[in-house]
């Protein structure tokens, strides 16, 4: 299992495909954990309407601030950052795959 950060800015549409992305590819039940800068989208009623971990600032903070400020909720041995970007597939411990998003 791994715990996955995905740092997002206002992008709730393409986190949605992030997150369903993840949870369609992966063998194994992973901690997601979304950083929201700003979340004025919606975006932090969607992970509490869906149980995921996350931390919010109430402005753009960055990506490395970010992903450092979500770290701090990882459950697991292994962790893993992707940007919303994205989609993956987790097969094993030593395997994370990043496949091409749809859209490319």
């Amino acid at each position: 299992m791994y715990s996955i950060i995905i740092p997002t800015y206002n992008n709730i549409n393409y986190l949605k495909i992030c997150i369903e992305s993840i949870k369609k590819n992966s063998n194994f039940a992973n901690q997601i954990i979304v950083h929201v800068n700003e979340g004025k989208d919606g975006t932090k009623d969607y992970l509490e309407s869906k149980k995921i971990d996350y931390t919010w600032t109430n402005n753009n903070v960055g990506l490395c601030k970010g992903v450092n400020l979500a770290a701090k909720k990882i459950k697991t041995n292994y962790v893993n950052h992707i940007l919303i970007r994205d989609p993956v597939k987790v097969e094993s411990r030593e395997t994370v795959q990043i496949i091409a998003p749809p859209y490319l």
